[in-house]
């Protein structure tokens, strides 16, 4: 192949890349719609709240403050055990947002306190 070809499948690769990447973080901007449209179903605590669900790239990120009790027990215990019980914020099984985003896209959860100060983040695990 001569130096004009490679650089013809050089820039069609960065085409396709780009479009992926720009179908990728389309989806992640609309799983955090959707999820902020869904109230946390199953914390252990009605007192959790969704202060926040956005796309960074191409995964949903969502900030969910904790009642103060359960911040100050989160803290205490250790970082593993924390990140089991942040699973109960993440998004049902049946909930839309796994069938918007792609396998390798990604739902977090970062729990913060009543100062919005980060307990713990955690990947939530895909049905």
């Amino acid at each position: 192949m001569n130096l004009g070809g490679s650089i013809a499948v050089a820039g069609i690769a960065a085409l396709l890349l780009s479009a992926c990447q720009d179908d990728s973080a389309k989806r992640a901007a609309k799983g955090a719609d959707t999820v902020r449209g869904n109230s946390i179903q199953g914390p252990p605590n009605t007192d959790w709240r969704l202060m926040d669900s956005r796309a960074v790239e191409a995964n949903v990120y969502m900030d969910v403050r904790v009642d103060p009790g359960t911040a100050v027990a989160m803290k205490a215990v250790p970082r593993m055990l924390s990140s089991q019980i942040s699973q109960y914020a993440c998004p049902t099984a049946s909930d839309k947002v796994w069938k918007i985003l792609d396998e390798e896209q990604e739902v977090w959860i970062n729990l913060i306190d009543h100062e919005m100060k980060s307990i713990v983040k955690s990947r939530c695990k895909r049905p």
